[in-house]
């Protein structure tokens, strides 16, 4: 399981009293929750290697949040915002092998081949900009800028080596 939070802002305009200048800036933020379920089945193997095959689901969930300000007259500051959330499936059938070098310390690694689609779901816009006179306009919506549906293929390795303990 995987549980994650990203924030990032940036500042796109210094405060300038002199030239009547607002700091503006640009915020991105995310939560990531993924979840994989899978089985192994080892195979007789030596003393110490254990050969196996086995597969997982991989299920994700992600929200995004991204706002993009403006400058508007009289230091008013406008913005852009977008809402969203997509939806993560998977299945892998994957192979490997863990090596004990203890009775129950073991060095592993796997490779796989699966396939993986990303959809995105409602998203939603909301903008706030101002008129000759100044007064804020607020105009909101469904949007489908931006988004991304991806479909992979492929395989997939482990390159690294798991340090794990059985118990």
């Amino acid at each position: 399981m995987f549980l994650g939070y990203s924030n990032e802002s940036t500042i796109t305009q210094d405060e300038n009293s002199q030239t009547q200048l607002s700091e503006l800036k640009d915020t991105e933020s995310g939560i990531s929750v993924s979840l994989q379920l899978g089985i192994e089945k080892h195979k007789a193997g030596t003393e110490r290697l254990s050969p196996y095959m086995g597969g997982y689901v991989d299920l994700s969930f992600g929200t995004s949040n991204k706002k993009e300000e403006t400058q508007g007259p009289s230091n008013k500051v406008g913005y852009t915002q977008t809402k969203g959330a997509d939806l993560g499936v998977g299945v892998n059938a994957v192979a490997g092998f863990d090596y004990y070098f203890a009775k129950s310390i073991y060095l592993g690694t796997e490779l796989g081949f699966g396939l993986a689609a990303k959809l995105p779901m409602k998203k939603t816009a909301e903008s706030v900009t101002f008129d000759a006179n100044g007064n804020s306009v607020t105009t909101s919506g469904d949007s489908k800028e931006g988004n991304t549906t991806s479909i992979q293929l492929g395989p997939n390795v482990v390159g690294q080596l798991r340090l794990g303990w059985l118990f």
